[in-house]
């Protein structure tokens, strides 16, 4: 059936159930809600079913981006269905596939003109759309390059997008205007790409789930599991131990005293207009710039003295003087007095260290809380009218939406780092039991006028209940016309980047470079 003559009509938004809606943020672009969704919530129920799977299999399956690209696109094109190849010969080319490959997935003999896995992926969706059953002699060829898990995640990700094309093609759902092809393509019929590029459709830049090797996602993925065993039981803390934890942490964190090699380390107290503040400066020996940072604890743990490892790093390679922020601690001071603390630290930067130093363009970045307070901080500053001289920031599995993402929610008991639990603690300890509306825009940033940002790298791994958070606010940047780069890591937990894995080693090797560029660009640029 051609598309563009709908046999039901997509339902109107108002119509499709609020919880529903909510769940629908997640795939929303910023031109609307795709008629394929739209569509599809004329059954809620169905459409309720059809997520959870459809998210698994595009983000946080263990096959590579390219190979499910290959999977999907080679679906579209086996079946006839013009929605998803509109859709999907853009996103292959964003997960790494050239011209060239695109073409041979896109033609009748295409498997000859690739590398053999890549051959034996076109020759798996070919028989399965055929017979529904892979070949002997195929099966061999994927089982030398692919593991198990692969192996199960490439053939449901073929069952699945082939049941979606024959429900796409039977309803005739509407293409989207962003998908529509110039007037000069010929569309399936003369196999002509219809794919956009960046510059054409903003809401599709700098998304990506980063590859990673079929080794690298096995050592991560077990990593993880040893931390839920450690974790299963971990408690709540109470009033008591919130003290004895924090005291253990800089006990721990002075003790280990790390070799800084190549920075000066100093702890400044500035006077605000709240008090006292405890700065602690990592300085390399010619910097050009500076990076204010909020170190992570949900808001009630962590200290200035506990990354001395991580950011003396990030200062050697970005040549940036580093500023963490000590900023005061919930729940005995609750929200905003910590982003009130990351504004005076940063208009102290500007105003003294700045010119002290002679220093250039200054970065702002945090993880989890310090994600969280970081983006407030930059929100508040620029309604001040203080963002000159911000360049970039760089938020790490932020906690974006204190009223609870629904990756947030529905992770549960299970403590990887984090659970939903913890989280919900974590946000009453922030806020109050009974207190602020966390839904307010000074609270959840994620609600906020997000416009007038600097250009932002966004970090997080697909094991992460913040991950919606992440995607969600992704989308709430490019919105607002801000330049933001989603980096997706496979198997990456809440916290990853520091995990002494080649997912998190390759992680924090980006965050350095990001910041390096941004910064050395910033400078160049005065």
């Amino acid at each position: 059936m051609p598309v563009g003559t709908p046999r039901i009509p997509p339902a109107e938004e108002n119509d499709i159930p609020a919880d529903l809606r909510v769940e629908l943020r997640l795939v929303t672009h910023p031109a609307g809600l795709d008629n394929i969704f739209a569509t599809l919530a004329v059954s809620p129920e169905t459409l309720r079913a059809y997520l959870p799977l459809g998210k698994h299999l595009f983000t946080e399956s263990t096959l590579p981006a390219e190979l499910r690209e290959i999977v999907i696109t080679r679906v579209a094109w086996r079946t006839s269905c013009e929605y998803e190849l509109a859709q999907h010969e853009r996103l292959a080319r964003r997960a790494g596939l050239d011209e060239r490959s695109l073409r041979a997935v896109l033609d009748e003999d295409g498997a000859g003109d690739m590398s053999p896995l890549h051959a034996a992926v076109i020759s798996a969706v070919d028989e399965l759309v055929e017979s529904a059953r892979v070949s002997d002699v195929t099966w061999v060829d994927l089982a030398d390059c692919l593991d198990d898990q692969q192996l199960i995640d490439m053939l449901m990700t073929a069952g699945f997008y082939c049941m979606l094309a024959w429900t796409l093609n039977s309803l005739g759902v509407e293409l989207d205007e962003r998908l529509q092809p110039p007037p000069s393509d010929g569309g399936l019929g003369t196999r002509r790409t219809v794919m956009r590029t960046s510059d054409e459709d903003p809401g599709s830049r700098g998304v990506a789930t980063r590859l990673c090797s079929p080794a690298a996602m096995a050592e991560q993925r077990a990593y993880n599991a040893a931390r839920i065993r450690c974790g299963t039981s971990a408690p709540i803390p109470t009033h008591v131990s919130v003290e004895a934890v924090r005291a253990a942490r800089i006990r721990k964190a002075r003790e280990s005293k790390p070799a800084l090699r190549g920075v000066a380390v100093e702890d400044r107290e500035i006077d605000t207009m709240h008090g006292p503040l405890v700065l602690r400066l990592l300085v390399p020996p010619t910097p050009v710039g500076s990076y204010l940072h909020f170190h992570h604890g949900g808001w009630v743990f962590g200290s200035v003295w506990e990354q001395d490892t991580r950011l003396a790093s990030i200062a050697a390679a970005a040549r940036v003087a580093v500023v963490s922020v000590g900023y005061r601690l919930a729940p005995e001071h609750r929200l905003p007095a910590a982003v009130n603390d990351g504004v005076a630290a940063a208009l102290w930067i500007r105003r003294s260290l700045t010119r002290t130093l002679g220093l250039g363009p200054m970065l702002v970045g945090g993880e989890s809380a310090g994600a969280h307070l970081a983006l407030c901080t930059l929100l508040r500053l620029r309604d001040a009218g203080e963002m000159d001289g911000i360049v970039a920031a760089q938020l790490s599995y932020g906690m974006y939406d204190l009223t609870m993402t629904p990756s947030a929610r529905k992770w549960g008991d299970r403590f990887l780092s984090i659970s939903t639990p913890w989280l919900a603690w974590f946000y009453d300890q922030a806020c109050g039991a009974a207190g602020a509306d966390r839904a307010a825009p000074e609270v959840s940033p994620l609600h906020a006028d997000l416009r007038g940002l600097p250009p932002t790298l966004l970090t997080v791994g697909s094991s992460d209940p913040l991950v919606d958070d992440t995607r969600l606010l992704a989308q709430a940047l490019r919105r607002c016309d801000v330049d933001v780069d989603l980096a997706l890591w496979p198997d990456g937990s809440h916290g990853f980047n520091t995990d002494d894995t080649e997912i998190g080693r390759a992680a924090e090797e980006e965050i350095e470079t990001y910041l390096a560029a941004a910064v050395h660009a910033g400078f160049v640029g005065r």
